[in-house]
């Protein structure tokens, strides 16, 4: 773990490099530091002569190392004037050797539980993870809108917030058409102590047919509201989900429209999607691309 002398140094070399990506304190601690799927085995900061060098944080897809599949590069950096002199690879070589002695064979950069970025941000040098074997797997984007986007009639369904305690039901739905991940992040918030209303639901009947997540500035950390300190008040809207037997009905649409116009009624001057491939998607209701990710893989 980084000292506080150490981590606001950090924070403010990395945002001089990269002021579309920016880190804070809040931030960098809620990924790096106080995440439960940190591999602490795996992480390490490099120090010369009582001075940071750089460090490296490492996570697993599981917070019990032992039932692990898949391990995750969730932050690096070395300060520019340590760089080419071999820093960089010692930390990757401390990460890559504790995976592969737990036995993880595939390793990610980014798409880490509780991520600061779903891959080698644009501007960085991708280049340095394929220089080490790691293949190039495509694009994430980040989309962004400065205006509500309409509403759209979803009849005979209806929308509906979920309170808290009609959350678990909310988790059973995910859980049985979605990502572990997906409903990870919705039992992480039952599990909170935040009581406002964070997701948005579409019902048929009592049924949940579909869902998206919203947040604003000011609510739990999750990866949608990152970027807060590039904006006045950023809305956070997404993952987006809808059961099999509704799709292709325009009801997403509809819930991201609904979505968006509840979170400028909260007070949003902003609201960003984050971690997509479906920019064509976006696009037509109204985003715009704003961040590109490379995203990377391994396996060892």
């Amino acid at each position: 773990m980084l000292s506080l002398s150490e981590k606001e140094s950090l924070i403010e070399s990395w945002n001089r490099e990269c002021p579309n990506y920016p880190l804070f304190k809040a931030l960098y601690e809620h990924a790096c530091e106080t995440s439960p799927y940190i591999y602490e085995r795996a992480s390490h900061a490099l120090r010369k002569k009582g001075e940071l060098i750089g460090c490296i944080v490492a996570k697993l897809d599981k917070k019990d190392p032992y039932k692990a599949t898949k391990g995750q590069i969730a932050f690096m950096y070395v300060f520019p004037k340590h760089r080419k002199k071999g820093y960089g690879k010692t930390l990757l070589d401390h990460a890559l050797n504790a995976f592969r002695d737990l036995g993880i064979t595939r390793i990610d950069i980014g798409t880490d539980m509780h991520p600061l970025f779903p891959g080698v941000p644009e501007g960085m040098d991708q280049g340095y993870f394929e220089r080490r074997g790691f293949i190039n797997t495509g694009k994430a984007f980040n989309l962004i809108t400065k205006k509500p986007l309409g509403r759209q009639s979803v009849e005979p369904y209806r929308f509906h917030l979920p309170s808290k305690n009609e959350l678990p039901a909310l988790y059973a739905f995910i859980r049985r058409h979605f990502s572990p991940r997906w409903a990870r992040e919705c039992q992480e918030l039952i599990e909170s102590d935040h009581k406002g209303k964070n997701y948005l639901t579409l019902m048929d009947g009592k049924d949940i047919i579909a869902f998206t997540r919203i947040n604003i500035e000011g609510d739990p950390l999750m990866h949608n509201i990152n970027y807060q300190t590039r904006y006045e008040t950023i809305g956070g809207i997404g993952p987006l989900g809808t059961a099999p037997a509704y799709r292709h009905r325009g009801l997403a649409r509809a819930l991201i429209k609904e979505g968006v116009a509840i979170l400028f009624e909260r007070g949003a001057s902003d609201v960003l999607v984050d971690w997509t491939g479906l920019t064509r998607f976006y696009e037509k209701i109204g985003f715009t691309v704003c961040h590109t990710f490379t995203t990377l893989h391994m396996e060892t």
